[in-house]
């Protein structure tokens, strides 16, 4: 439930309702601030019968921490970071190389289609290492996740049959639709997608459940983010892609129109190459 989004649990600073009940209790703090009050909110619904975009992944994260006895980073270090060769990914980007220097700067598209500068407020200390909005990387490092991932050197291909399930029963399902398919959300959830193409979720991720017309084939998983990066992994094709940007707001047409032409080339490339 909590890697599919079904749990209940929102984010404080996109539900509308749970917006109100901090401003209600004079909740200050929100889940960016990466601590256990900042993910403790109350329950959207009753788990498992809705969707909802969330801290699911935040919890998870918490969850492995306690079952490892090792911090989300220590794990993701060990299982996932030294064995694929990422050196620039982590949950502190103080302590990676040259970070700084290596950062594009945050911007903001405004309504006029200029862009101003844009920093996101996230502390620099924190008390846990958050598995929704909490790592730090760069392109080449997760093209270098992706491409392990693909190949089926990260988990069994029990488990990433398992990932790629659909998880959403028909309830479930209409809830995401709705959502994803809002023409005021669209843009943030699924530009990829033609409105009204089925989608579901896997355990991570959004899986389309029909081809999608000169790209991504049906049973791909994809996820996006608040800065409007965005990657996607296409089994049956052998193909895994992502787009990193640092631009706000979520949903910027001119990144989504970016990330649309950048996957429909890719596939173009592959039907010269056959």
């Amino acid at each position: 439930m909590l890697l599919s989004h079904v749990s209940g649990l929102g984010y404080d600073t996109r539900d509308p309702d749970t917006i109100r009940w901090a401003k209600a209790i004079g909740r200050t703090g929100n889940h960016l601030a990466f601590n256990l009050s900042g993910f403790s909110t109350p329950f959207k619904f009753p788990p498992g019968e809705g969707w909802q975009y969330g801290s699911g992944v935040d919890w998870a994260g918490i969850a492995l921490e306690r079952l490892t006895g090792q911090t989300l980073g220590e794990y993701m270090q060990a299982h996932v970071f030294d064995p694929v060769g990422m050196k620039d990914s982590g949950f502190w980007p103080e302590r990676l190389p040259d970070t700084e220097s290596r950062t594009a700067p945050g911007s903001l598209r405004k309504d006029d289609g200029t862009l101003a500068p844009f920093r996101m407020p996230l502390p620099k200390e924190h008390d846990l290492e958050g598995g929704g909005a909490g790592l730090h990387t760069t392109a080449d490092d997760y093209a270098l996740f992706l491409r392990a991932f693909l190949a089926g050197e990260l988990l069994s291909e029990e488990s990433m049959q398992t990932m790629f399930t659909p998880q959403l029963d028909e309830r479930q399902r209409a809830a995401l639709e709705r959502t994803a398919y809002d023409p005021a959300r669209q843009s943030e959830y699924a530009p990829e997608f033609p409105t009204g193409l089925p989608i579901s979720s896997g355990i991570g991720g959004l899986l389309n459940l029909e081809d999608v017309p000169g790209k991504r084939r049906r049973g791909s998983m994809m996820w996006t983010g608040a800065c409007n990066s965005r990657w996607w992994v296409d089994r049956e094709t052998g193909v895994a892609g992502v787009m990193i940007v640092n631009c706000f707001p979520w949903g910027e047409p001119v990144n989504g129109k970016l990330y649309d032409e950048l996957e429909r080339a890719v596939y173009e490339g592959i039907g010269k190459e056959t």
